[in-house]
């Protein structure tokens, strides 16, 4: 990956951010429905609280299903993308219960942190992801001819709107560019940055079949540098 494309993201990503003003809602009196306002946050307190519950059962249930499924797509060899949680014959307060809920997790991953997902890959980046940055000239950049010029004649006639793509990888232009603008601080007013990164299909898989994989994008996981849909779960049967 260019430099010039990460010096660009990362100018891209400074921009400030717009500060929101506070509303300042004006007080009524309600004590005429005072016991249906009580009612109704005691309503709401029980839904916060048996909600809480759920989510916590939701994440010991998702931590066992992901164990028990990289069990078997290593086993088997292959990719299966959901399995059926059996829970076996269950009591509880006199009933008897067996569950089973479907396992299923998405192919859904995103890269949210390119740089550090290429510091951990390195030589393996290419063979488990997929790349594509889009370098476009503000409006006003766009109307400002002497600018334009010389950034026509720093890219050497690759550039209209969008600059092409292998000039990215040209940090010769990427440095008469810079130059022609001001330094590098100026790259956010003058262009706007995209980034895309994608996980390949060899990425979705050996993030079930390969141990060593899965090992090393833990760290990433944690740190929401890459992210995946949450597993869905359906109930099966009780």
């Amino acid at each position: 990956m260019a430099k010039f494309a990460s010096a660009f993201r990362k100018a891209a990503n400074q921009a400030p951010a717009e500060k929101k003003s506070k509303t300042v809602s004006t007080r009524v009196d309600a004590s005429q429905i005072g016991e249906n306002l009580v009612r109704w946050i005691q309503a709401k307190m029980q839904e916060k609280d048996a909600k809480s519950r759920k989510m916590q059962e939701e994440v010991d249930i998702i931590e066992f299903g992901h164990k028990r499924r990289q069990e078997v797509c290593q086993a088997a060899g292959k990719v299966e993308s959901s399995v059926v949680l059996d829970g076996g014959q269950v009591e509880i307060d006199d009933e008897s219960y067996h569950p089973q809920v479907r396992f299923t997790v998405k192919k859904n991953w995103k890269v949210r942190d390119p740089e550090a997902v290429l510091g951990t890959f390195n030589g393996e980046f290419d063979s488990y992801f997929n790349e594509e940055t889009s370098v476009t000239l503000q409006p006003d950049a766009v109307q400002d001819t002497t600018l334009l010029a010389k950034l026509i004649k720093a890219c050497e006639g690759r550039l209209t709107v969008q600059i092409d793509p292998s000039v990215l990888g040209d940090e010769r232009i990427a440095g008469k560019i810079v130059k022609v603008i001001g330094g590098a601080n100026k790259i956010s007013e003058v262009f706007q940055v995209e980034q895309k990164v994608t996980a390949t299909d060899r990425f979705h898989s050996d993030m079930v079949l390969s141990k060593s994989l899965i090992e090393k994008v833990e760290p990433l996981l944690r740190d929401e540098a890459i992210t995946n849909d949450k597993p869905t779960l359906k109930e099966n049967g009780i």
